[in-house]
């Protein structure tokens, strides 16, 4: 996702105002620096009512239809999802977004939905944006980028009945791999492992038992071990802290029956400093 925005809506899109609607668009191109010849899909919120529609289309039309600049894709296609009386805007929304994240996956376009002869009715009325280099999805056609060596860009917008629009920005991520890192390769030794549940009784037996499980699977990761416990802390009240660098120093640590009688830091290099410290913070989930 390269960007994206909202704007409380001035007027309702039942009786949208086509200039007010026009200017999100412009605003969001303009804070990433995207021109609008290089968008290669719009897809647009239907709103269910003709008057909706039309503005839809004319905004459509006054900010992606305008002279492509030479070396650039010579249309934009534009597809309309709309809610029905099953359906809310949210959901629409998702749609839109899944679907456009297919689009950038499988590099194709799908056929848009045929309208029924009332929304044929409407097209008609529709301003002519086949002029004005804006295709629709009348057929399944291969998404191209806008230009040769230019990543595949999409917006997509969603609207609520009080005006309320969102545009995002998608764009195709790197084609870079991602470095993998070994375990502890990110540069830190020791890892926390918390330790938690509801109520004391319960945390005692949960201590109790996590030994028992490293016991039996001794290859087991301390990187995964820290991960999977310590992601629940913030569900539990009662929690115990360790850190360790190992799994074989993490075991001693979790058979202490009360936090008093936990060992020090356990610690597999002689030349570490003993005299460090280490400060636990459990914040509050907002």
């Amino acid at each position: 996702m390269r960007s994206a925005a909202a704007w409380p809506g001035a007027v309702s899109i039942t009786y949208p105002s086509t200039a007010m609607q026009q200017d999100p668009y412009h605003d969001l191109l303009a804070q990433t620096g995207i021109a609008a010849a290089q968008l290669g899909y719009v897809g647009m919120h239907g709103t269910a009512s003709q008057a909706g529609d039309a503005a839809n289309m004319s905004i459509v039309a006054a900010g992606f239809g305008s002279a492509r600049s030479p070396g650039y894709l010579t249309h934009c296609t534009w597809a309309l999802s709309r809610p029905t009386p099953a359906t809310r805007g949210a959901a629409v929304a998702m749609a839109s977004l899944i679907k456009s994240t297919m689009i950038l996956k499988h590099r194709l376009i799908p056929v848009q939905t045929v309208p029924s002869s009332g929304r044929l009715e409407l097209i008609r009325h529709l301003p002519p944006i086949h002029d004005l280099g804006i295709h629709g999805a009348g057929k399944s056609h291969v998404f191209r980028a806008a230009r040769v060596g230019y990543d595949h860009k999409i917006m997509i917008n969603n609207s609520d009945i009080a005006g309320v629009k969102v545009s995002l920005l998608l764009e195709e991520g790197s084609n870079l791999q991602q470095q993998q890192y070994e375990h502890g390769g990110d540069g830190r030794k020791y890892r926390v492992v918390v330790v938690s549940e509801h109520i004391p009784q319960v945390l005692r037996h949960e201590r109790a038992g996590v030994p028992e499980h490293l016991r039996a699977h001794p290859q087991t990761s301390l990187v995964n071990v820290a991960y999977t416990a310590t992601a629940r802390r913030v569900q539990h009240a009662c929690r115990t802290a360790y850190l360790s660098d190992s799994i074989k120093n993490l075991v001693p640590q979790l058979e202490c029956n009360d936090n008093d009688d936990i060992p020090p830091v356990a610690r597999s290099d002689a030349g570490a400093d003993e005299h460090g410290s280490v400060v636990f913070v459990f914040p509050a989930r907002i």
